[in-house]
């Protein structure tokens, strides 16, 4: 069987969250139901393993061994300014990078707010400087030829869609648990 980059990678996503999965019932069943009481704590430790596995996904690897600093890799001025380019023109795997970023930001937009509190428009804003922070290092990245991802407008559009998604998650459970009181 070809086992080709689009397979690869989505076969590392799906590893990715079937081990934050496990990680998520491992500590529920041993650390959560122990001290209950301490909700935040086990908030914010999910948080924490999250952010380690996004700057994870959408980061690494690095190839410091080959970096050349005496040019610049090319890129193209399209993936700033002209949003879902990849789909419109039915570049293969756009549709799964779409669905997969958007997927990819959903739980910071239930954690953020369960771990500090925050409101919509604070959560929003940390999850949007988040999502450009990442964007703007794959593309420092790989104007040194240390990274092989690009700044992409589509990126950060559906990493907010995610984040408003789960903060609707959240917002919806908050509610549920009035009504339920």
């Amino acid at each position: 069987m070809l086992i080709t980059q689009r397979n690869w990678t989505l076969a590392i996503w799906i590893q990715f969250f079937i081990e934050i999965i496990i990680f998520i019932a491992i500590y529920y069943y041993f650390i959560y139901l122990k001290y209950q009481k301490q909700k935040v704590l086990f908030y914010r430790t999910l948080l924490y393993v999250y952010i380690i596995g996004i700057l994870f996904v959408t980061l690494l690897p690095l190839d410091f061994q080959y970096a050349q600093f005496d040019h610049f890799h090319h890129f193209t001025v399209h993936n700033f300014t002209f949003p879902f380019r990849n789909v419109i023109y039915h570049y293969g795997g756009a549709i799964t990078n779409v669905i997969l970023n958007t997927f990819m930001f959903i739980p910071f937009g239930f954690l953020v707010p369960l771990s500090f509190q925050y409101s919509f428009i604070k959560t929003m804003l940390i999850g949007l400087m988040t999502t450009i922070g990442i964007e703007s290092l794959q593309m420092i990245f790989s104007l040194f030829c240390i990274g092989f991802r690009t700044f992409d407008i589509t990126d950060i559009i559906t990493n907010f869609i995610g984040l408003c998604l789960g903060y609707l998650i959240y917002y919806i459970d908050k509610k549920r648990q009035c009504f339920v009181k």
